[in-house]
């Protein structure tokens, strides 16, 4: 066995093939009888973690596991107060819930929606036999964590970079599969209807109660089945807006926006009316962006660990 082999075998932290394949399996991190009040410090394939209960008597004792530095100054939340509804950090008072979704930043000014782009990895964790057993492989619903939406930056928020990735390719996939099946077996007019079923149904799934994702990305999957000339520039629109003003959802309504005009400019009557309507919907879904947008509250790109 040489060097790399061993590198593989033994390497078991995140992202790591090893990791990967531990991560996999319930490992036991702990003694039901020995969390009660107190945070407990937890160490488990290379992840620092803190592992907390639920203090209320009507709560069953939930437990939560999360990772174990708060975004802010990294202070350790094994020296964190336990609380109703998660654990709160001993420096400025963030507070996390079992989820690792930042609920709480009491020094924001009143109506920051600071802490809705904060979150912590989060793991789920169950007691059986006297012992506390922990699957780190999953993060949790996604409805539970950031803005309770399903689209991939959302996603993001879990920490789970190849998760939000997935999400992204699938989400424009489908998209892109609707419109060019329909378009190969019943015509062009026929692409357009698909596409419009396709992205109505991200916005609103039946089995998810109607609440979906905000489109961007079946957009995205559609305009390029459409007319791959204007998806690409309007990927390339996104971009440049991100670069500038590094604001996920001001780059995609800029990119949703001009979409028909890129498509006019190109003679595509039809698919534009239709992208038209598409963008009206996109903004109506971001309703509650535009609304921090406009306040100065939007969460910038990579925006994790915030300064007092």
């Amino acid at each position: 066995m040489d060097k790399a082999e061993n590198e593989v075998l033994t390497r078991v932290g995140p992202a790591t093939p090893m990791g990967a394949l531990l991560r996999r399996y319930w490992w036991p991190v702990w003694f039901t009888e020995q969390v009660t009040s107190k945070p407990v410090p937890v160490r488990l394939l290379g992840e620092d973690l803190v592992l907390f209960r639920d203090p209320r008597p009507d709560s069953g004792g939930r437990l939560g596991l999360i990772e174990r530095y708060c975004a802010h100054r990294r202070v350790s939340l094994e020296f964190g107060r336990v609380e109703a509804e998660g654990i709160r950090c001993c420096y400025h008072g963030w507070q996390y819930d079992r989820t690792g979704q930042c609920i709480d930043t009491p020094l924001e000014p009143e109506g920051s929606r600071l802490k809705d782009g904060v979150k912590l990895a989060g793991y789920d964790v169950t007691e059986a036999g006297g012992l506390i057993f922990a699957y780190l492989a999953g993060a949790g619903d996604v409805r539970n964590i950031g803005s309770g939406n399903i689209g991939a930056t959302n996603v993001l928020r879990t920490g789970k970079r190849w998760a939000a990735a997935a999400t992204l390719i699938f989400d424009g996939g489908k998209g892109a599969a609707a419109v060019l099946l329909a378009g190969y077996f019943y015509g062009p007019m026929a692409a357009l209807f698909a596409a419009l079923g396709a992205f109505l149904g991200h916005l609103f799934p039946v089995w998810l109660g109607f609440k979906g994702g905000k489109g961007v990305a079946t957009f995205l999957g559609v305009t390029l089945a459409i007319a791959w000339p204007v998806g690409l520039l309007v990927a390339g629109t996104w971009l440049a807006a991100a670069a500038i003003w590094r604001i996920s959802s001001l780059s995609a309504l800029i990119a949703a926006a001009l979409s028909p005009v890129y498509m006019l400019l190109f003679g595509w009557r039809e698919p534009a009316i239709l992208l038209a309507i598409l963008v009206v919907l996109i903004f109506i879904m971001h309703r509650e962006n535009i609304a921090r947008l406009l306040a100065g509250t939007e969460p910038r790109i990579g925006a994790k660990k915030p300064a007092a």
